[in-house]
C-alpha cells in the first residue's frame, strides 16, 4: 500500500509540474504575441503579396540574396578590456535643429543606429531609438551608456521617418508612439507596416518597400537595398519581416545607409552598379562578433564595403549608446580610420549630436575618442 500511495503522490506531482510548465510557456507565448511593444506581425494575405513583390520571400518568411548563419558557433573571440566607457562620452545637447537647408544637406548622428539626414529640404530620420534600453521591456536588455543629443519634443517635424529593420536596438516602439504626431511619412521593410499599424500609426502614411524599390519624395529618390541580416522580435515569428538599407539620391549627392548589415561584396558592387559612386557611406561597423561573422561589419570590411561602392567619405555607425558585443566601444571608429589610413577613403567621426555640413565634411575627422576609456 506505502508503495502504491508512493507512486500516486509521484503521479500527481509530475501531472502539477507538467502544468505548470504548460501555463509558463502559455504565458510566454502571450506575452510575445500580445505584449503592445513586440508589435504585430503581417498577416497570410499580406505576406502572399510580398512573394509577388520579391523572390526573396518564400513560404512567407524572407531570407538572404546568398547563403547566411546567424550564428556561427566560435567561441574564441577575446572581449575587449572597455566593452563600454567608464565615465561620460561627450555629447553634444540640441535644444533644437536648425531649418534643412534646400541645397547643402547635414548629418546629425543621435547615437547607435539614430541619424537625422537633412535633404531636399527635407529633415529625414533614421532608425530612431530615444529609449535608454534597447528591449521590449524596461527592466532587460543593454542599457544607453552615452547621453541623448535631444529630446522627441525638441525635434522638429519630420518628414519621412527611415526604418532599416524590426530590431529592438532599431525599431523602438515608445519612440515611434511619441513621435508619430510629428512624422509626415514612414519608408520601412516589407512587413514592417504591420507593427508600426498595430501601434496607432496611420496607414496612408506608411510606404513598405521590397528591395530595389524607390519611392521620390520632394525629389529625391529613397531606393531600399538589400544586407546581409535578419529581422525577429517575436521568437515564434522569425523572418516575417524584410531587412535592408537605404540610398538617398538628391540629384547632388548620394548617401548609402546599410542598416544592420554583414559584408556581401555581391550586395554592394550592385549598389555601385545600380546608384554610382557613393558620397557620404553610413556604415555598420559596430556590434560586430565571431559568433555572429555576417550579421554585422568589423571595420576592416566597413573598409572593404566602402571600397565596393567606391565611397568618397565613410561615417561608422552602430556604436555609441549600447553594448551588444563584447569589442570594446571605441573600436569601431578607431580600427576603420586605421584601415583607412593612407588610402583614397575618407572616414568622418562626429560627436554625437553635432551637426555635420556636407560641404565642410573635411571638418568632422577628429578623434574624440583618444584618452576616454
Amino acid at each position: 500500500m506505502a508503495t502504491r500511495k508512493v507512486t500516486r503522490r509521484g503521479v500527481k506531482v509530475i501531472m502539477w509540474l507538467f502544468i505548470i510548465i504548460l501555463i509558463i510557456f502559455a504565458l510566454i507565448f502571450l506575452s510575445v504575441t500580445f505584449y503592445p511593444s513586440i508589435g504585430r506581425y503581417p498577416t497570410r494575405a499580406m505576406r502572399a503579396e510580398y512573394a509577388q513583390r520579391t523572390p526573396y520571400c518564400v513560404d512567407g518568411r524572407f531570407r538572404n540574396m546568398n547563403e547566411y548563419r546567424t550564428m556561427s558557433g566560435n567561441q574564441s573571440e577575446k572581449s575587449g578590456e572597455h566593452v563600454q566607457p567608464t565615465g561620460q562620452i561627450p555629447v553634444i545637447k540640441r535644444e533644437s535643429i536648425p531649418p534643412a537647408n534646400e541645397t547643402e544637406p547635414t548629418i546629425t548622428w543621435l547615437g547607435h543606429s539614430s541619424l537625422l539626414i537633412q535633404k531636399g529640404g527635407m529633415n529625414i530620420l533614421i532608425d530612431p531609438i530615444f529609449s535608454n534600453i534597447a528591449s521590449p521591456v524596461s527592466f532587460v536588455g543593454s542599457r544607453r551608456f552615452s547621453e541623448i543629443p535631444i529630446t522627441i519634443e525638441s525635434l522638429p517635424n519630420i518628414d519621412v521617418v527611415l526604418i532599416s529593420h524590426g530590431h529592438y536596438d532599431h525599431l523602438d516602439y515608445n519612440s515611434i508612439r511619441q513621435m508619430d504626431e510629428k512624422v509626415g511619412q514612414y519608408l520601412v521593410p516589407l512587413g514592417v507596416e504591420a507593427y508600426l499599424m498595430g501601434w496607432g500609426v496611420d496607414e496612408s502614411k506608411i510606404t513598405n518597400m521590397a528591395w530595389w524599390e524607390d519611392a521620390y519624395i520632394n525629389d529625391v529618390q529613397f531606393a531600399f537595398v538589400p544586407a546581409l541580416h535578419y529581422a525577429i522580435r517575436n521568437p515564434f515569428k522569425a523572418g516575417q519581416t524584410l531587412w535592408g538599407g537605404f540610398v538617398l539620391n538628391d540629384g547632388k549627392y548620394t548617401s548609402y545607409f546599410t542598416g544592420d548589415c554583414g559584408y556581401d561584396e555581391d550586395i554592394f558592387i550592385e549598389i555601385f552598379n545600380r546608384y554610382g559612386a557613393i558620397d557620404l557611406f553610413i556604415s555598420d561597423t559596430g556590434q560586430y562578433n565571431v559568433q555572429w561573422p555576417q550579421s554585422h561589419m568589423n571595420p576592416k570590411q566597413a573598409f572593404m564595403a566602402a571600397g565596393d561602392v567606391h565611397a568618397k567619405w565613410v561615417m561608422p555607425v552602430h556604436w555609441g549608446a549600447f553594448v551588444i558585443s563584447n569589442h570594446n566601444w571605441f573600436d569601431p571608429p578607431q580600427l576603420l580610420v586605421e584601415q583607412a589610413d593612407g588610402s583614397s577613403i575618407l572616414i568622418i567621426t562626429p560627436l554625437i549630436g553635432e551637426i555635420v555640413l556636407y560641404a565642410d565634411i573635411e571638418k568632422y575627422r577628429h578623434k574624440w575618442w583618444d584618452g576616454l576609456e
